[in-house]
């Protein structure tokens, strides 16, 4: 099958899959049992005036039957309306997470590149020195990370290099006292280059190293075990073992065979990591005050945020949904052999 046959199938199939996802997030949203629009009243102190809460309630339709909100609102976001913040009448959500979107993504880049980077450089070294001192080490080490809290280990290096150290910042993409790059892409580190602005450059890779090791730590010990595995299954082949008879350098044998050989596992679980990392963003956008979609996730489910919540799983959902359409598309490239059908 061409290649272009095979995307638009995949392009073709996204409806249904938001449609689900928009489907069950509605459900669980309307099955809990507090009331947003008396839970923002509490939060900003009004109390509970009666002819308030019914004036809101129409406002957003939350008097209608439910089965009508759901239709409503459906046909609201097949026009391209994801409905208006609770907590931010101002501004509809499509708009308030398109702003938002950009910090979540560079996030998620600077984690798989950390991912990447790390994970697979450390499989590799693992693999090649296998029941030394390196192996033992890197195990111990990936073990660590996998079993460890995303949050708790969030915390520890903001004691450590933000609170002692004083090497990183705490919170935020840049400084209290600098500005913004002018937009183009929303990654500061992308406009401050195009922008000619060296500082603001410095200044967001600082900013976003803690968080973005920290959404990468549990990535980084899975590839460095697929990596490593994959490593010592592919070194045990036959082809590997006539590599080696024939004289073949140890080099090529390890980096030119072995290695690209075992990257498709690795690639399979890139999928599955981008989909971890932004939900895992929620959490570690919080810690390190991470003005992205997590923050706003957050904020949005402490105040019953109906709108915003669905419209936050919802873009989350068709990221995810690209992110997986490039993953597949990349098995061709890294083995030939694979027909797309």
């Amino acid at each position: 099958m061409k290649i272009y046959v095979y995307i638009i199938r995949r392009v073709l199939m996204w409806p249904l899959v938001l449609f689900g996802v928009v489907t069950v997030t509605f459900i669980i949203l309307h099955a809990t049992p507090v009331d947003p629009i008396r839970a923002r009243a509490a939060i900003r102190g009004m109390g509970v005036d009666p002819v308030y809460i019914e004036t809101m309630n129409r406002i957003y339709g939350f008097d209608r039957p439910v089965p009508e909100q759901y239709l409503r609102y459906i046909g609201n976001v097949l026009r391209g309306d994801l409905g208006v913040s609770i907590d931010n009448p101002t501004k509809p959500v499509g708009q308030i997470l398109v702003s938002r979107l950009p910090a979540t993504m560079e996030l998620t880049a600077a984690a798989l590149v950390f991912a990447l980077g790390i994970g697979i450089p450390l499989g590799i070294v693992s693999a090649l020195h296998r029941n030394k001192l390196a192996d033992h080490v890197a195990r111990m080490l990936s073990l660590g990370a996998v079993a460890m809290p995303s949050f708790w280990f969030g915390l520890i290096l903001l004691i450590v290099f933000f609170y002692y150290l004083g090497v990183f910042p705490s919170s935020g993409r840049l400084g209290f006292i600098q500005s913004p790059p002018p937009h183009v892409t929303g990654f500061y580190t992308i406009d401050s280059l195009l922008s000619g602005q060296l500082d603001i450059f410095k200044a967001a890779l600082v900013h976003m190293v803690l968080p973005a090791f920290t959404l990468s730590i549990g990535a980084i010990a899975m590839l460095a075990r697929l990596t490593r595995s994959g490593m010592l299954e592919t070194l045990s082949k036959d082809y590997i073992r006539l590599a080696t008879s024939i004289g073949l350098p140890r080099r090529t044998i390890n980096y030119k065979l072995a290695l690209k050989n075992t990257l498709i596992p690795t690639v399979t679980f890139l999928g599955l990591a981008v989909g971890s990392m932004l939900g895992g963003s929620i959490i570690i956008e919080t810690v390190f005050s991470w003005p992205g979609l997590g923050q706003f996730a957050v904020t949005a489910l402490l105040s019953k945020d109906l709108y915003a919540v669905m419209g936050v799983v919802l873009m989350m959902a068709l990221v995810y949904s690209l992110f997986s359409l490039v993953v597949d598309l990349l098995y061709g490239i890294l083995d030939p052999r694979i027909r797309y059908g």
